[in-house]
C-alpha cells in the first residue's frame, strides 16, 4: 500500500535459487532505482525488502541478478500502487510563431481531484483547482518564457510537483503588398510580396515573388519564412473605364 505521508511503498519478497555461484554479489533491484545486495553465501530462500519506493501506479520491473554469472539472472513486472498523494510533471516546449499556441503538458498521477498552480518565468499563474482529470492536462501557451511547476495537492496531502518547459516566440514575417491600386481599362499591374521568404501563396494560385495582373478584385499573398511562420496581406485593384471618344463636329 502507498503510504500517504511519503508517498512511498516498500516490495518485499523471497528470491528462490538453485546452484548459486559461490563468489560475487546477488542483487535484487527495482527499475526505479531501489536496490537491495547480499554476499556469498547465497542460501535459498532469500528475503528481501525494497523501501521507499515512489507510488505511481505503473508497471515497475524487480529484478534479481548475480554478478559473477551474467546468466543467472529473473525479471518480474507488477504494479505499482497509485499515489495517494498527487505527483504533477510538466513537460513540453520548443518554438511557436506568433498568435500560434503549443500544448504543454502536466501529467498528474495519485488521488484526484487535483490542485495546483503553475508559473511563467516565475510568475504564479491563477491556480487550476478541483481538476477531476483526465492526465495530462494540456497548457495551451502562448506566451514565451518558462513555465515550471509550483505546486501540487489534493484532499489528502500536499505533493510533488516538478518540471519546466521553455517557450520560445517566432515573429512572423512581415509582408507589404502596398495601398491599393488604381488602373485603366486593358492595363496590367506588377504585384510584389517582396524577396526573402521560403514560400509564396497568391489568391490567384500563383506561388512567385510577384504576379502580373490586368483584373479588378481583391488579391492576397501568403508568405512562408524559413522559420515556418506566415503572414499575409491584401490589396484592391480598382479598375477605371476608359473615356469614351468624342464626336468633332464641323461646321
Amino acid at each position: 500500500a502507498c503510504n500517504p505521508a511519503s508517498n512511498t511503498y516498500n516490495a518485499s519478497g523471497q528470491i528462490i535459487f538453485t546452484n548459486p555461484p559461490s563468489t560475487g554479489i546477488l542483487t535484487i533491484s527495482d527499475n526505479s532505482g531501489a536496490a537491495q545486495t547480499f554476499t556469498p553465501p547465497f542460501v535459498s530462500p532469500k528475503n528481501f525488502s525494497l523501501n521507499n519506493i515512489p507510488c505511481d501506479g505503473t508497471v515497475h520491473t524487480l529484478t534479481a541478478s548475480f554478478s559473477s554469472n551474467s546468466s543467472c539472472f529473473l525479471s518480474q513486472n507488477y504494479l505499482a500502487p497509485e499515489a495517494l498523494c498527487p505527483i504533477a510533471v510538466l513537460k513540453g516546449g520548443g518554438d511557436i510563431c506568433t498568435g500560434d499556441s503549443l500544448e504543454l503538458t502536466i501529467e498528474l498521477s495519485g488521488q484526484p481531484p487535483y490542485n495546483f498552480t503553475y508559473a511563467i518565468n516565475g510568475n504564479a499563474q491563477p491556480p487550476v483547482n478541483n481538476y477531476p482529470g483526465p492526465s495530462p492536462y494540456i497548457i495551451h501557451a502562448k506566451e514565451a518564457g518558462i513555465y515550471s511547476m509550483v505546486s501540487v495537492s489534493n484532499g489528502l496531502c500536499p505533493g510533488t510537483a516538478s518540471g519546466q518547459a521553455t517557450v520560445n516566440l517566432l515573429p512572423l514575417p512581415v509582408v507589404d503588398l502596398g495601398s491599393d491600386k488604381h488602373i485603366c481599362e486593358g492595363e496590367t499591374t506588377v504585384l510584389d510580396a517582396g524577396a526573402g521568404f521560403k514560400n509564396y501563396q497568391w489568391s490567384t494560385g500563383n506561388n512567385t515573388q510577384t504576379i502580373n495582373t490586368s483584373t479588378a478584385g481583391t488579391y492576397i499573398v501568403t508568405v512562408t519564412n524559413f522559420e515556418g511562420c506566415q503572414n499575409s496581406d491584401t490589396l484592391n485593384i480598382i479598375e477605371h473605364p476608359r473615356p469614351l471618344p468624342l464626336i468633332i463636329k464641323h461646321n
